[in-house]
């Protein structure tokens, strides 16, 4: 009776502690005892991890298991495949792998289903006072819808690249950055400008804005980025489809051997950043910032980005990343290959 009472007396307190929806609560809980449980992290490793004391993660597992969430396993909201997870982590030094299971979805769902679990992990890092730059693309756009409702003071969402003028205004970075500001009660942080401009002295000329210095200052800052991974395909290419480059251009980029690309600093498969003209008119942060950054996480999935994935896991350029079951096996069958091991 004793132990019960104190076991609901830390859940009670871990409740208060947070101004989250309960469903967000629970993804936190899920998340925690994941890192836990599964990936066998101490108090003390998850909590520099999450932000947090070694208290509170005693107190959020404390909580798990009086809710139910831990039994012999942990319940997933969506299933992932640990054994993927600690490959990749280990192979490439990543903080923190969450791979989608196969069996957790049908294929048409699987964007959505990463941004689930993307949302989910998220919510586990959120703290008052941060500021979070944000990327774009359809991936980033499930994520943000995916994210439960909460509260944090003094949050700022800063916008990483801009979006004017562009032909897929349903996911662009000026949508998504208000959307999550709105699920968090943050204050955005806006580039009024196009992603990709003309010329480098049509850059130089809007990065004197104030607001565009602004913005980008605090994206230089930023606690956390949360960014997609892009690649170099016609059918694929985010920027080519939005009209921010041409089709010439775009094929000088595969030309030059990009597989992909963050923030539109592009890289091989080799894991090599390739200096291209096209980088030098965007309005945006840089791979240079992005690299200073404490956390930075990738999304991205299916098996037609795994060459991209590999080529930014290779560039060292994720803490963090989040993708499904097949393209996690490509990407490790890939990097294999690339090394002659196996068969």
């Amino acid at each position: 009776m004793g132990e019960r009472a104190a076991i609901d007396q830390q859940s009670s307190r871990a409740r208060q502690a947070g101004k989250i929806s309960p469903e967000a609560r629970q993804a936190v809980l899920a998340e925690v005892a994941t890192l836990y449980w599964i990936d066998k992290l101490t108090q003390e490793q998850i909590a520099r991890q999450i932000g947090r004391s070694v208290p509170t993660v005693s107190r959020l597992l404390a909580e798990a298991e009086a809710q139910g969430i831990v039994e012999v396993r942990i319940r997933y909201p969506a299933a992932v495949v640990p054994e993927l997870q600690a490959e990749l982590a280990e192979r490439f030094g990543l903080r923190v792998v969450r791979v989608l299971a196969a069996s957790a979805t049908d294929s048409e769902r699987v964007l959505s289903a990463l941004g689930e679990l993307a949302a989910r992990y998220l919510t586990t890092i959120l703290s008052d006072g941060m500021s979070i730059s944000v990327g774009w693309g359809t991936t980033l756009y499930e994520v943000v819808q995916a994210l439960r409702p909460g509260y944090y003071r003094d949050v700022r969402v800063a916008q990483a690249l801009g979006s004017l003028g562009s032909k897929l205004p349903a996911i662009d970075n000026h949508l998504i950055v208000r959307l999550l500001a709105d699920r968090l009660g943050a204050t955005p942080h806006f580039l009024p400008a196009p992603m990709i401009v003309e010329s480098e002295l049509v850059r130089q000329s809007l990065l004197q804005d104030p607001q565009v210095r602004e913005t980008l200052d605090i994206g230089r800052h930023s606690d956390v980025s949360l960014t997609g991974i892009g690649v170099a395909e016609p059918e694929l290419a985010g920027m080519f489809r939005a009209g921010y480059v041409d089709a010439a251009t775009l094929e000088s980029i595969r030309a030059a051997g990009a597989v992909g690309d963050i923030l539109v600093g592009f890289f091989d498969r080799q894991g090599r950043r390739l200096d291209l003209p096209v980088t030098k008119r965007v309005i945006g942060l840089s791979l240079d910032d992005h690299l200073r950054l404490p956390l930075t996480i990738g999304v991205a999935g299916t098996t037609r980005k795994a060459a991209a994935i590999l080529g930014a896991l290779r560039a060292g350029l994720l803490h963090v990343l989040i993708t499904d079951e097949a393209a996690a096996r490509e990407v490790l069958r890939l990097d294999e290959g690339d090394r002659g091991i196996g068969g």
